[in-house]
């Protein structure tokens, strides 16, 4: 009787498995689920490196000339620092990334906010040409959050997404 030894046995056993044909396969992106569910945990703790990772690269870029306009604006730039509780200064002076985490804390200290995106359950998910479309709705039924994933480089990154208020008596009074 012969026993299969060395990389024989290991060539059986990548045989058996299905993995013999000696190609990589390529990594599989993270399930839409999964990023929807990183994106969500980034808002909640504001965690703007994460989130600015997360970006398309045209919303990376889409973003960084959005605040390179508004730079240009100084009745921008006082409206955004009074807004922002900052300075026209030193909101000129931060990169997108360092903005996008401000925005991010100070929207999430208003209370209505910060509980809606806290009550969002499971994304329902449907394609949307190219993109997938996340949506999710707040449990009071005040705030729907819709995420378009456009996968590049192999991974589904957000392409973009939206907010949208809903008139709900008695929220946020």
């Amino acid at each position: 009787m012969r026993t299969v030894r060395g990389w024989g046995w290991a060539a059986a056993v990548c045989l058996l498995a299905g993995c013999g044909d000696g190609r990589a396969k390529p990594p599989q992106p993270e399930p839409p689920e999964a990023v929807f569910k990183r994106i969500h945990a980034a808002y909640l703790s504001a965690d703007a490196k994460t989130q600015w990772g997360m970006l398309t690269a045209r919303s990376r870029e889409e973003s960084e000339q959005a605040l390179e306009g508004f730079k240009k604006d100084p009745g921008t730039m006082k409206t955004l620092a009074e807004q922002l509780h900052s300075t026209p200064e030193a909101l000129g002076a931060m990169g997108a990334v360092e903005f996008s985490a401000v925005v991010l804390r100070e929207r999430m200290k208003d209370p209505v906010v910060e509980q809606r995106y806290r009550s969002f359950g499971a994304p329902s998910i449907t394609v949307d040409g190219r993109r997938l479309r996340c949506a999710v709705k707040s449990s009071d039924g005040g705030m729907e959050w819709i995420v378009h994933l456009m996968e590049e480089d192999g991974a589904w990154k957000v392409d973009a997404e939206e907010e949208i208020l809903y008139d709900v008596k008695g929220v946020g009074k």
